[in-house]
Formats: structure tokens, sequence, C-alpha cells
């Protein structure tokens, strides 16, 4: 069994413009959070789509799919921050959906509506080694490292630096048996599963995204987004 989970409980706040969290501001006349979902609705292999919203916009977004005649999709309430919203929705995939304790998840981030079919089915073909797999990109400029937030500590070596995307994707019970031992510190500072199951000992696996495949986060990126979404093709 494969599952996309989306996360979109997130309130988006930096994009200053917004009325309304970010997923659901329209991206050529379509809501960001349908344009994503679609990405995944169309790969075949893909057995079902779960999104994670606050649970004030429940029944707007079932609304909003069921609007668009979609199927293979459930809307969830997720939690207060990014790990609480996948633990919710991996429970619910167990509990609603019957999801075995190896099924694949592809976890997928509401705000990247240009994921690609290629990276999609990248992602599930390296789980297949019993890896977790994460996208990245290269990095393009040179980073450097700071304590403080003033001065430079360390300078890095940009062609080992890579840039995190979504999806990532593992198996089920490896993310739960983890999630079940963090204290709420960690639950708090762990801003991506990849890299939270990487620091509990699993293996992650890269394979390469796209400069595209970008998070909308400012009024900056969704300009950028309206100005690409004339080539929105899956």
């Amino acid at each position: 069994m494969i599952i996309a989970i989306i996360l979109a409980a997130g309130k988006g706040s930096r994009i200053e413009s917004a009325d309304r969290p970010k997923q659901y501001l329209n991206i050529d006349d379509k809501p960001m959070l349908v344009h994503t979902a679609e990405r995944f609705l169309v790969c075949e292999q893909i057995d079902h789509i779960v999104i994670t919203v606050h649970k004030d916009w429940i029944q707007y977004t079932e609304g909003l799919f069921k609007d668009y005649g979609y199927e293979r999709i459930t809307v969830c309430e997720g939690g207060d921050n990014r790990q609480e919203s996948l633990y919710k929705a991996l429970v619910y995939c167990k509990e609603q959906l019957n999801a075995p304790d190896e099924a694949i998840v592809l976890s997928h981030d509401a705000a990247r509506p240009f994921v690609t079919q290629e990276i999609i089915i990248a992602n599930i073909q390296s789980i297949q080694d019993g890896e977790v797999v994460t996208t990245v990109i290269p990095a393009i400029d040179t980073l450097i490292q700071s304590e403080d937030g003033l001065t430079m500590t360390a300078a890095t070596d940009r062609y080992q630096m890579f840039q995190v995307q979504t999806p990532q994707t593992f198996r089920l019970k490896q993310y739960l048996d983890v999630y079940k031992g963090l204290d709420e510190v960690e639950k708090l500072k762990s801003t991506d599963a990849a890299g939270l199951l990487n620091r509990h000992g699993l293996t992650i696996k890269l394979v390469r995204g796209a400069q595209k495949n970008f998070k909308i986060t400012t009024d900056f990126d969704l300009r950028v987004a309206e100005m690409l979404s004339g080539g929105f093709s899956v």
C-alpha cells in the first residue's frame, strides 16, 4: 500500500497579502492545495491521499475536493506542528484505512505544487531498498555556519551541501516507532521527517529534486508561482 500525506495544517503567515492560509490561495484560478493533490492523484502507484488541515478548515477542504469530484482523498485534522500533523495522519492511516506497518508513505508539503511525476516515482522506487528517502537539490550558494547569527563560525563545502525538499518517503511503522519515543522538545525542533529519522539511526537515501519544486513561503514566491502556472503540467 502506498499513501501520500499532504501537510496542509499551517497558517502560512509569511504571505502578508493572504486573507486565508496560503494553501487555499489560487494559482491560475485553482487553489494551491488542489494543484498539489493533483500531482499525486495522477500517479497510479498511489493508493490513497491523506491531507492534514487545521480543524477549522476540515469541512471547507472536504467540500473543495468534493466540488472537483476527486476520489482517493481523505481529509483529517492536523496537529500544532509538522511532526504532530504527520503522526496524526499516520495514525489515521492505520485506524481508518487499515494501512499495514510496511505501507509506503510519501510526506509532502502542500505549498510545493510543482512537484513532478519523476520526483514522486523516484521516491517510490528508491524506498524499495528499505531505506528512508528524502528529495534534495544541490546547494547553489556557498553556505556558512554561525552560532550567534552575527559572526561566521565555520564555512562549509558547498559541493557537499544539499537543500531538502519533499516528498520524503518511509515505511509507516518506521516513523511511528520513532515518534512515540520523542520528548516535546524534539517534536518541536524537528523540521522534517528524514532528519528526525536519521537522528534515530535510519539511513537516508537521496533522490534528486528540481528547482521548480520550491516551497511557496512568501509573497515573492507566490508571484513566481503565478508566473510559472502557465506550465502546470504533471
